[in-house]
């Protein structure tokens, strides 16, 4: 597959499937067009000596410092230099080849002013597998990511460091091996002309592309949860009637309606999941009965973000912007301002933690012995096959699931502390000229924790309902068959104590490939 990008027209899907399973790009013959005219307009600008920010003067605070002509390059050079000064651990691959789509996307509206040479440049380098060090820490997300996109330009001039089969060394190196040559001006010197540093580095790149990563996996981890929700529901031998259509109708959610129906569907043919009246029971507790409801919210809020992360996908985050109507006007405004983006983040942060907090309370209820599927709290009225305490034979020798609940609890504890929303901050920059940031990189980092935590508790439930499903003796609806039988090839039930980090990895490894939905 070649997908081909114009500036206006990227998906999700087909961003995450250059990213991540690095699919080849080309650009479009009309947005070269639009690049060439931008380029054209903004070079005679410069040539009657028009005064233009960030192509002509200093940055931020240092607005009206004037540059001369013969330095207009090394302006460019120097920001790259200034700005590349992220630290912590570097960002994954996909995150790093994500930020160079988005940027090349946003490059070919024609509203940049970069020359081609520097699209082509960006094309290149993504078909080649170039995947730039960049260290996750350090941008406010206001002035666009500015510190994260420099060390991917940085990269790009064969400074900086890459990725070499398995270790980080000179991008310089990587560049020779994969033959594509680093920027270079138009006298073919390595470095860049006038607006072309700050076009690269002036968007909301970083923050976009943990977003479109974090909507594709967040929409497995749904998925995920519905069944794996389900397949508890089946170990408590739940009521079925809290997911009868006629009820989630009347509140009109689509969210909540969508998992309903998954789970009506899920539990076809069920031997374990009964009404009420043959339960003997009214009702199940909040956790298993309200599946739909909080679910259901997570998926509405998922759908909202997704909404503002494809549009960020085909936005021009630039500045200062070369309008493509009238004379190409070049105009200072805002788009750089990552406030929509943070809004979101912070928002599926939020979503995806309640998915993890609702699991956790299965898990909790599965470790809890005979209570588990008894009608009326006696225990001579247990069901021959009842759950043995913290679902392991011999609960006194072994320990069972009884930690596994606890590392839940500690993630789905951090999830809160982690999903306090970023963009309720903002500490000002740049002499005060940068006065409102959104720090939505911030909330895109907590973003990235809070999935992995997320996938883990999913995984955890999953082992404890298949666990708790190998003691039951009806037989459970399709849904569940279906994955108890997947699982069988993976893993076998917990019956004794044994070391279990082999078996979680394993079942974070399937949930991640979508095998769990």
């Amino acid at each position: 597959m070649v997908i081909e990008l114009t500036g206006s027209d990227l998906t999700i899907e087909d961003a995450v499937a250059c990213a991540r399973d690095h699919e080849e790009v080309s650009v479009s013959d009309e947005a070269l067009k639009r690049v060439r005219t931008a380029r054209s307009n903004l070079e005679s600008r410069i040539g009657t000596g028009e005064i233009i920010y960030g192509v002509n003067t200093g940055f931020g605070a240092s607005q009206n410092e004037v540059i001369d002509p013969e330095d207009v390059a090394t302006l460019q050079k120097n920001l790259i230099r200034s700005n590349a000064v992220c630290i912590g651990d570097p960002v994954d691959e996909d995150e790093a080849r994500m930020m160079m789509l988005l940027r090349l996307n946003s490059l070919l509206s024609g509203s940049s002013g970069v020359r081609v040479h520097v699209v082509l440049k960006l094309r290149d380098l993504l078909n080649a597998g170039f995947y730039p060090h960049v260290p996750r820490k350090g941008s406010v997300s206001a002035s666009g990511d500015l510190a994260p996109l420099a060390h991917v330009a940085l990269a790009m001039l064969g400074e900086g460091k890459a990725r070499h089969e398995d270790e980080w060394v000179p991008s310089s190196e990587v560049l020779t091996s994969i033959e594509v040559d680093p920027l270079t001006t138009e006298e073919g010197e390595p470095g860049l002309e006038a607006k072309e540093g700050l076009a690269l580095i002036n968007g909301t790149n970083y923050i976009t592309a943990v977003g479109a990563l974090a909507v594709h996996d967040a929409e497995t981890l749904l998925d995920t949860a519905d069944t794996v929700g389900t397949m508890t529901l089946e170990a408590f031998r739940g009521i079925s009637d809290p997911f009868r259509a006629e009820i989630h109708e009347l509140r009109n959610q689509p969210g909540q309606k969508h998992v309903a129906e998954r789970i009506r569907n899920g539990i076809e043919g069920s031997e374990l999941v009964t009404s009420a009246a043959e339960a003997n029971r009214a009702q199940d507790s909040y956790s298993l009965r309200c599946i739909p409801q909080v679910h259901g919210a997570s998926r509405d809020t998922l759908t909202h973000v997704r909404g503002v992360i494809e549009r960020e996908l085909n936005a021009v985050t630039d500045n200062p912007l070369v309008l493509q109507r009238g004379a190409g006007d070049v105009v200072s405004g805002g788009n750089f301002h990552g406030q929509p983006v943070a809004f979101a983040l912070d928002m599926l942060s939020v979503a995806v933690s309640e998915v993890a907090n609702i699991s956790e309370r299965r898990i909790f209820k599965l470790t809890g012995g005979d209570a588990a599927g008894r009608s009326d709290g006696k225990t001579d009225s247990m069901p021959s096959d009842s759950l043995p305490p913290f679902l392991v034979e011999d609960s006194g020798l072994n320990c069972g699931f009884m930690m596994p609940q606890v590392t839940a609890a500690a993630l789905v504890s951090e999830n809160k502390t982690l999903a306090h929303p970023s963009s309720t901050d903002s500490i000002p920059t740049s002499d005060n000229q940068e006065d409102h940031v959104s720090m939505g990189a911030n909330g895109a980092n907590h973003l990235v924790e809070i999935l992995g935590n997320v996938e883990t508790v999913l995984a955890i439930e999953l082992f404890a309902a298949y666990t708790a499903l190998s003691y039951r003796v009806d037989s459970p609806g399709q849904k569940a068959t279906e994955i108890v039988s997947l699982l069988e090839e993976i893993v076998t039930p917990l019956k004794e104590d044994r070391l279990m980090q082999n078996d979680f990895s394993s079942l974070r490894s399937l949930i991640r490939a979508g095998e769990v939905r």
